[in-house]
């Protein structure tokens, strides 16, 4: 490698590559920091990382400074569980008095992420490669990496893959350091930069990390200084671990309201052994290869065929020897190669659709385990060290060639990268035009549309959701429109649909809710929000109870305005969120028509708890179209029809599917739902559910 200026003419292409492909991609509507439409309006965990920023704005300054008082009011919650950036978004709330009203930097991040994936790939290629022209055709695969893109405004947060490469840069430039306390530094810097961002970076540098230490640790041991590596192992291993946990201390995530302890989902966010090659269909030239289970999306590693051709040249020219690396970067690459990809395979090994083994690690490794459940997000190394190997085998091969040789290999490499693009054109423009405002409604992300609520809004301070996980972690559509509503006109709320929840946490606020509110503690400034209706049959609420778009809503004042709610019925039409339906119903004015064309269920959820008990359900309906045959049938299942409650035949000459008796033995999450055969047409008006309050099935 020829010494190089720090910044040079190649930096600017590299800038203007970088910043022209994000334009290309996303247009230049996301740059708006007033346009917030497209994240209100987009896909769950987007509408969190960004409801969740305003949150923490609107909130004090605690200590630690990543706390929040007002989005799991009373307790506290750290912005690391909003996944909001958490380094953007304590840099941008001290200058919050001086920001726009409407403030959002998820544009300005993913940009960002563009501009330092494409400089780190540029640094390390051209550390190995001479020729320009394959210094900037490689950096490119690395700007449209496929990893980053499918991340990119969905995990955003975890777009920043540039830390992965800043990584790498460390061991290429710092391999033969003689400074331990300098190599400790920097890795130390890094930890804290991937705390920052996202806690998945830790374990994902860590190894990068820790593959340097063995690989200097075997080198200095055969030249005798194996003293200076134990010292080492403290400045170049322990110093950044503790950096890292230093900065997440910081961040409040060891004082929040939520956990690092693991929901569910250990062996099934997994890698597969076919990862590097299977596009899971987003592939326009490769057929895409099978996978164990759908959750393995996480574990998305697909370098691309343009790629896997510089692999394969790569490797052909290694066996010729055309190409070599050091024994010292081999042991490297394999090292972290290895490590990364058993570490996303996870404890269950699987290959296409088939469970190759269940590898029985010690408790406390499952435990570990268990807090980075996604495991398929380690095998972005893996990746990263193929396109690494493909790119600079290819670029060290042109480096060695002459004449027209050399201009094969550099329109090889532009052919590849062509075939990159198309082979990814589907991923790449995913969210072409994303920022675009005029494409969404109003009404598709926000349920919020009555008067009322801005009333509610003058009159009270907090609002208490009560069952939680019902209306919070299963209603994304309600609970987003409520926090939304909460936070721009300075209202506290008691839960949000942040990661990691604290089941117990949660449950025990449910319980004292219920009791304060039955024995007449209700209070004053408070709107209470019922997310399971189901529950509201068995209580006695010393609470005025409306229905408000769909929601019961109860305060302890009058709502003028609003209806009534009897707690001893619960009715509702189609038009909310409470059912859920397939996209081919239509749903007019609160009321649902299936598709003719089709057998499917028409109307199925809500997956809510209900209570032992007698339960009489009803759905109102009209007949639209007989037709021939049976027409379908209703039923209340659990375990998605493991368990049968009750069952009934759709009627062609009723206007009701009356449901009556049906017994729920003990508290389970309940669907019911609704069958209608093809051929058949009816239009779902109303569904409505009554307990026999003097059998409620309690021993």
């Amino acid at each position: 490698m020829k010494k190089r200026k720090r910044f040079n003419s190649s930096h600017v292409l590299v800038l203007l590559l970088a910043v022209i492909s994000f334009i290309i991609l996303y247009g230049i509507d996301v740059l708006d920091v007033t346009n917030d439409t497209w994240l209100l309006a987009s896909e769950r965990d987007l509408r969190a990382h960004y409801i969740g920023w305003k949150f923490f704005r609107q909130s004090p300054w605690n200590f630690p400074f990543g706390l929040m008082d007002n989005m799991m009011y009373p307790d506290k919650i750290s912005i690391i569980f909003t996944d909001s950036v958490p380094v953007l978004a304590v840099f941008f709330k001290v200058f919050s008095g001086i920001l726009p009203e409407t403030f959002q930097y998820f544009g300005l991040w993913g940009l960002l992420c563009f501009i330092l994936q494409g400089l780190c790939a540029y640094e390390l290629i051209a550390y190995y490669v001479d020729n320009r022209w394959v210094q900037l055709i490689g950096t490119e695969f690395f700007i449209l990496s496929p990893s980053m893109i499918y991340r990119l405004y969905y995990h955003s947060e975890l777009a920043g893959h540039f830390l992965l490469l800043l990584a790498f840069l460390i061991f290429v430039k710092n391999r033969d350091e003689s400074n331990s306390l300098k190599v400790g530094i920097k890795w130390s810097l890094l930890c804290i930069a991937a705390a920052g961002i996202h806690i998945y970076f830790i374990p994902m540098v860590g190894i990068v990390m820790v593959a340097m230490y063995c690989v200097r640790l075997k080198s200095n041991c055969q030249t005798g200084v194996l003293k200076s590596m134990l010292v080492g192992f403290l400045l170049e291993i322990v110093m950044p671990v503790l950096a890292a946990c230093g900065n997440i201390y910081l961040l409040g995530g060891f004082s929040s309201a939520r956990t690092f302890d693991s929901e569910d989902g250990l062996g099934r966010y997994s890698a597969n052994l076919n990862t590097f090659f299977n596009s899971q269909s987003w592939s326009g030239i490769l057929p895409q290869l099978k996978l164990y289970c759908n959750d393995q999306y996480e574990g998305y590693a697909y370098v691309g065929l343009g790629v896997i051709i510089l692999l394969v040249i790569t490797v052909i020219a290694c066996v010729k020897k055309k190409v070599s690396f050091s024994r010292k970067e081999i042991g490297f690459a394999v090292l972290v190669f290895v490590v990364s990809f058993v570490a996303a395979l996870s404890p269950v090994v699987t290959c296409g659709s088939r469970l190759l083994v269940n590898i029985p690690y010690p408790g406390f490794v499952i435990h570990i385990y268990e807090m980075f459940r996604a495991t398929g997000r380690f095998a972005w190394l893996g990746q990263y060290v193929l396109m690494l190997a493909a790119v600079v085998g290819v670029g060290m091969l042109a480096d060695g060639a002459a004449g027209n040789k050399k201009k094969i290999i550099v329109v090889i490499a532009f052919v590849t990268i062509g075939l990159q693009i198309a082979d990814l054109q589907q991923m790449l423009f995913l969210r072409k035009n994303v920022g675009d405002a005029g494409q969404y409604q109003e009404s598709e992300y926000n349920v919020l549309q009555s008067d009322v609520w801005e009333k509610l809004a003058h009159d009270y301070s907090h609002i208490v959701l009560v069952e939680e996980n019902s209306l919070v972690h299963k209603n994304y559509v309600d609970s987003f429109s409520l926090a939304d509503f909460a936070v721009n006109h300075g209202l506290t709320i008691n839960n949000f649909p942040a990661a990691r929840p604290n089941d117990e946490l949660v449950n025990a606020n449910n319980a004292k809710i219920y009791e304060n509110l039955e024995t007449g503690l209700a209070e004053d400034d408070v709107i209470y929000i019922f997310g399971n209706r189901f529950e509201l049959l068995f209580k006695d609420l010393k609470l005025n109870l409306y229905l408000i778009d769909g929601f019961a809503v109860g305060v302890k004042g009058t709502i003028d305005g609003a209806e009534k709610l009897d707690p001893d019925v619960f009715t509702t039409q189609f038009g909310g969120t409470f059912f859920l339906h397939p996209p081919e119903e239509q749903e007019q004015d609160g009321v649902l028509f299936n598709d003719v064309n089709s057998s499917q269920y028409m109307v199925y959820g809500p997956y809510a708890e209900m209570e032992p008990g007698v339960y009489d359900i009803t759905f109102d309906y009209d007949m639209i179209d007989a037709g021939d045959g049976g027409i379908g049938f209703a039923e209340v299942v659990s375990g998605d029809g493991a368990q049968v409650f009750a069952s009934l035949e759709i009627e062609p000459d009723a206007v009701q599917i009356r449901l009556q008796n049906v017994v729920i033995p003990e508290k389970t999450e309940v669907e019911i739902r609704v069958f209608v055969y093809e051929g058949h047409e009816i239009a779902l008006k109303r569904f409505t559910c009554t307990v026999d309050k003097n059998n409620t099935m309690e021993e």
